[in-house]
């Protein structure tokens, strides 16, 4: 029999003596959530973002998940990583559409619906690394990014709705 094992459990487990430490973020980390609830009203301008939830640079991010009601009748967004930078209060975008992109939002309502890897880019190996890693980064920035809706298509439908952004991470 052959044992099949994933990059870093080769790592942490070699053929001969103790296994390696890992961090955190891989093995034995404690679970996070973060959530924000954001009110959209009948058409929302494309131009506008949907600041969500927070994620620590050094987390894992393992679920992203959006519940929103039936009310809507049009309107996308694009979800990804943003930080805010501190200097003139403003938000840069890091990669806009690393959960979902153009994502209808008209097939509600849902609770908790898994947008994780809606945009299909949020890889199988990058969910084993820490957000920094997934970013690109070659160290940790220690800062807060958050994940944040990009509108793509104008909202319409419903006066206002709201729309929650749920973030569960690993430290």
């Amino acid at each position: 029999m052959t044992s099949i094992k994933s990059t870093s459990a080769a790592a942490r487990y070699p053929t001969s003596g103790l296994p390696t430490r890992e961090p955190s973020h891989r093995w034995m980390g404690a679970v996070k959530e973060s959530c924000s609830n954001v009110i959209v009203t009948a058409a929302q301008a494309d131009t506008d973002n949907l600041i969500g939830c927070p994620v620590p640079s050094n987390a894992r991010v393992s679920e992203v998940l959006l519940s929103y009601a039936d009310a809507i009748t049009g309107g996308a967004i694009n979800v990804g990583i943003w930080k805010r930078n501190a200097a003139d209060d403003d938000w840069e975008v890091v990669d806009a559409d690393l959960f979902a992109s153009a994502m209808v939002l008209t097939d509600g309502p849902q609770w908790n619906k898994d947008i994780t890897n809606e945009a299909a880019e949020y890889t199988v190996a990058e969910q084993e690394k820490a957000l920094w890693e997934v970013l690109g980064l070659t160290t940790d920035p220690n800062i807060v990014y958050w994940v944040v809706g990009d509108i793509s298509t104008t909202f319409d439908g419903a006066s206002t709705v709201g729309i929650l952004f749920k973030c569960r991470f690993v430290i």
